[in-house]
Formats: C-alpha cells, sequence, structure tokens
C-alpha cells in the first residue's frame, strides 16, 4: 500500500502443511501497475488467515521508498553563489558552495563543471569533480590547473545532482565567474596626442 493510498492486496495463496518448502514465497511486482506510480513510501506488509477463517496479527511492516523523480523535486537548483574575480592570489584556493535544496537526502551525489563554453542541458565534458552530498552549503573545490587552462576571460559553473536511486536531476541554473590571471602590466607611460606636443590642442 502507499502513504497516499488505501490498503491493497496484491498477492493471496492457499498453503497445507506440507508446503514449508514452498517458503519463503516469491512475489514479483510490476513496477509500472498504477498502484506503484506515485514516489514517496510504501508499506508491505502479509496476513495469515487460518483454515477456520481466523485471520492472525498481521506482521511487521517493510517500508520501500518508490523514487522516479531527481534530486530537487526535478527542477534546476539554484546557481552556487557568486565568486570573487579569480586571480594568481586566489587561484590556488577557489572552491564552490552548494546551495541547500529542500529534498537533500543521505546518498545524494554532485557533479560540477567549470567551462569557458555555456553548458546547454548536461555538460557532456568530464566533470570538475564529483562527491556525496554530505552537508547544507557544501564546498566543492575546483582545481588550480584547471583554472590555468581555462585562461583569462569569462567561465560558467553548473553542477548536477543525482540521487541514492539513479535520479539525474536536471543542471543547475548558470554562475559567471571571471578569471584574470597573469602579472597586470606596470610602469605605463602617459598617452602621446601627436597634435599637442606643445601642451596645447588647436581646436580649428
Amino acid at each position: 500500500i502507499g502513504d497516499s493510498g488505501p490498503k491493497e492486496e496484491i498477492f493471496r495463496e492457499q498453503y497445507a502443511a506440507g508446503d514449508a518448502v514452498k517458503f519463503p514465497v516469491p512475489i514479483k511486482l510490476n513496477k509500472h501497475d498504477q498502484s506503484y506510480l506515485a514516489d514517496g513510501d510504501h508499506l508491505f506488509f502479509y496476513e495469515v488467515e487460518l483454515y477456520s477463517e481466523e485471520v492472525q496479527p498481521p506482521s511487521d511492516t517493510l517500508t520501500l521508498r518508490f523514487d522516479r523523480m531527481g534530486p530537487n523535486k526535478g527542477l534546476p537548483p539554484e546557481e552556487v553563489p557568486a565568486l570573487p574575480v579569480i586571480t594568481d592570489a586566489n587561484a590556488g584556493s577557489i572552491e564552490l558552495t552548494l546551495p541547500e535544496y529542500s529534498d537533500r537526502a543521505e546518498g545524494d551525489h554532485v557533479y560540477w563543471w567549470i567551462s569557458k563554453e555555456i553548458p546547454e542541458g548536461e555538460p557532456t565534458l568530464p566533470p570538475e569533480g564529483n562527491a556525496p552530498v554530505t552537508q547544507a552549503d557544501q564546498k566543492l573545490p575546483v582545481r588550480k590547473a584547471t583554472l590555468e587552462a581555462l585562461g583569462d576571460g569569462e567561465a560558467w559553473v553548473v553542477y548536477l545532482l543525482i540521487d541514492k536511486a539513479g535520479n539525474k536531476g536536471v543542471p543547475s541554473l548558470l554562475r559567471k565567474v571571471s578569471i584574470t590571471l597573469g602579472a597586470l602590466p606596470t610602469a605605463l607611460q602617459p598617452p602621446e596626442v601627436p597634435l599637442a606636443k606643445d601642451g596645447l590642442v588647436d581646436r580649428e
């Protein structure tokens, strides 16, 4: 039976005293049956009715969670919080922060990417990293070598959640980051205006 529906009988059979070798009895469920389409907890138990039609107390309940929807209720998760401009000074310590989501559960996994290309759908490139989701505001490291390989300019961060059942969520909203690596120009000379060598500009 489901947690949102009434009690439903799924198997009935008669057995005699000599049928002990038939136990335990395997029962195959049709996962496409209407009774099992709703996500959530489904409770299973059995009852024994004696030949005298006396019904024994039900067995202990087995709880199975049916889960077909990806994390964050199938919706795009929030983008990671804003990052500072990435420079030589902080490129070795850049971490993303995984935003909290309402249905975070044990067994969830996160994959994350940083790319110069704006991702469309699930990224096809190897992820920058992956890890079990263990806590709110979890830190996700980005390697300095990855940032150096990307080079200066804009890049995009996206992540993807997968739950214990293997259901994929949809890619997160995108976060744009700026990368500025390498030494900045120094000792800049003042600009020159050829028509003003004497310090004056003739406007006529």
